[in-house]
């Protein structure tokens, strides 16, 4: 018995190590909230990790993460998504995870962004703000873009974003076309 706690243990940390380099910086409650393993089974093996770990503070939390971060690097972050304008996939459990939806959006923008079903439809960031959600056409290999908007965003800075997808998908850049709504 003793044994497979201990083989059990060993895999929770190699899952907790592969968990933080994917989605990392997280937390304890990020991982079992993520892994559904209860948190009983999930701290001998959190505490097995955590001098490999690095601690980064975020705001007032304290997270972890497997390769250190310097203060100027995690500035330099936060810097790119408060002055630029960047663009997200359609799905991110990232940013929908368990969390309220509250710290990423207003209530107005929540209900343009969530389907029904829960998923998180591709957002447009700019100065820090969610300003938008942006869709895309793949005919014959080229490549259109929509964006729905209600705030403003950096017209060439979203044209380099929707270009380096283009050429992801290895298609023509065509453009895009942008819809401008009011928040209810």
């Amino acid at each position: 018995m003793l044994d497979s706690f201990l083989d059990q243990s060993a895999a929770t940390a190699e899952l907790i190590r592969r968990y933080l380099r994917g989605f990392g910086p997280a937390t304890l409650a990020d991982f079992v909230k993520w892994s559904g393993i209860k948190i009983s089974q999930v701290r001998p093996a959190w505490q097995r990790v955590v001098p490999e770990l690095t601690s980064v503070m975020v705001d007032t939390e304290q997270l972890w993460m497997i390769d250190p971060m310097t203060s100027a690097e995690l500035a330099k972050v936060t810097d790119h998504v408060a002055q630029d304008t960047l663009i997200a996939a359609s799905f991110s459990a990232a940013m929908t995870g368990y969390r309220e939806k509250a710290w990423f959006a207003t209530p107005a923008i929540q209900h343009q962004l969530w389907s029904k079903n829960g998923i998180l439809r591709a957002p447009i960031v700019a100065q820090g703000a969610v300003v938008g959600k942006w869709t895309y056409q793949l005919r014959n290999g080229q490549i259109h873009f929509s964006v729905t908007s209600w705030g403003p965003f950096d017209h060439d800075q979203l044209t380099t974003q929707f270009i380096r997808v283009a050429q992801f998908l290895e298609a023509d850049y065509m453009g895009f076309t942008s819809t401008k709504i009011k928040l209810k």
